[in-house]
C-alpha cells in the first residue's frame, strides 16, 4: 500500500508499506521527509519523474533501514518524484521514466513483484546530494539492457525467499538460460556480496566469476585495480 507525501510544490515521496500508516508513523515520516506532508489521494495526476519501477534506487534502501532504526516495520520501499511542468520533460532514459500519474502500482512490475539479485551488489547511483559512485551508471545500463522486456525465471538462491526489505532474493535466468547475476560479476558490472543462508553452489560461482573478471581487469575493475590501495584488497 502506498502512502504519498509531498514536499513544496515540486517534490513527491511514494513510501510503500505492507499495512497502512499509522498517526504516529506519518508524523514520523513526515520528520524524515524533511517536513513533507501526507496526502489523503491514493492517485496523483499530472507528470512526474521519479526512478524506473523496476530499478530499486540505493537511496531508497538507505531510507528503508533508516525507518527500521526509527522502529517502523513492513515498510518495502521509499522513492521520490519530481512534479514536472511539462507533459514531455527531459529526464534520465537510462535511471528514470516518466509517469502521468501515481497509484498504487506505481512500483510494481508486470507480475507484481519486486526482485534482488541473489548474491550481489553494485555501485551506487546516488545518495541524496552524493554523486553516483564510480561504475554505478553502466552497471544499471547494463542491467536494463538484459533484462528489459525479457521473460525471466526465478531459482532460489539459499535459505531465506526475501530479504529484510521484502524483496524476493533469486537467482534470475534468462530465456536462453543464462544467469543475469553471474553475467553482471562476468562483465565487472557488480561485485560479489555474501548474505546469510546464501546457496553454498552459487557462493562458489560467484566468485569464481568474480576472479576472473579481476584478472581480467572488466569493467569496472580496469579503473578500481588502477588505485594503489586496491592492490592490497583484490590483488
Amino acid at each position: 500500500m502506498i502512502t504519498f507525501f509531498k514536499k513544496g510544490a515540486s517534490t513527491i515521496y511514494a513510501v510503500d508499506a505492507d499495512h497502512i500508516l499509522s498517526d504516529s508513523e506519518i508524523e514520523k515520516f513526515t520528520w524524515l521527509l524533511d517536513g513533507a506532508k501526507p496526502l489523503k489521494k491514493k492517485v496523483l495526476e499530472g507528470t512526474f519523474v521519479g526512478p524506473r519501477r523496476e530499478m530499486i534506487t540505493p537511496w531508497s534502501t538507505n531510507a528503508v533501514e533508516i525507518t527500521q532504526n526509527m522502529g517502523i516495520s513492513g515498510i518495502l520501499r521509499i522513492e521520490e518524484f519530481a512534479v514536472a511542468k511539462e507533459d514531455d520533460p527531459a529526464f534520465d532514459k537510462m535511471l528514470q521514466r516518466v509517469y502521468h500519474k501515481l497509484d498504487g502500482d506505481t512500483f510494481k512490475l508486470r507480475d507484481r513483484r519486486v526482485v534482488r539479485l541473489a548474491g550481489i551488489d553494485t555501485p551506487e547511483l546516488n545518495k541524496r546530494d552524493r554523486k553516483p559512485q564510480y561504475y554505478a551508471r553502466e552497471s544499471a545500463a547494463i542491467l536494463t539492457a538484459m533484462t528489459r522486456g525479457q521473460k525471466v525465471r526465478l531459482q532460489a538462491a539459499g535459505q531465506e525467499a526475501r530479504d529484510r526489505y521484502g524483496r524476493i532474493v533469486a537467482e534470475i535466468f534468462l530465456p536462453g538460460g543464462e544467469s543475469v547475476n553471474e553475467a553482471m560479476l562476468a562483465q565487472g558490472a557488480a561485485f560479489f556480496y555474501y548474505h546469510a543462508g546464501l546457496d553454498a553452489d552459487l557462493v562458489r560461482r560467484l566468485q569464481n566469476i568474480q576472479s576472473r573478471a579481476i584478472s581480467e581487469r572488466r569493467g569496472m575493475w580496469a579503473h578500481i585495480l588502477s588505485l594503489p590501495q586496491a592492490q592490497e584488497t583484490y590483488v
